[in-house]
């Protein structure tokens, strides 16, 4: 995934032969917080286009129906 991520100073040294493991596990947290973050995306874009609707704003709800969910985005790329 080439998931960039920093380590300490003594990295190396504390870690010789998990790294595989650790960036296993950077992998694993990257891809949770872009679920996570797909999640409130898509809800708050739904939450905005429902208030439009019942509010029976047409320019509200083209606002709405226009914003960006980068995380989901993301998420697509990398499952395609």
């Amino acid at each position: 995934m080439q998931v960039v991520y920093f380590v300490k100073q003594d990295f190396l040294k504390n870690y010789q032969g998990s790294i595989h493991r650790v960036e296993k596990q950077v992998e694993e947290e990257f891809v949770n917080n872009l679920r996570a973050n797909c999640f409130r995306e898509r809800s708050h874009k739904e939450t905005m286009m429902w208030r439009a609707r019942t509010y029976g704003d047409a320019v509200m709800y083209e606002k709405a129906h226009s914003l960006r969910t980068p995380s989901c985005d993301k998420l697509a790329e990398m499952y395609t």
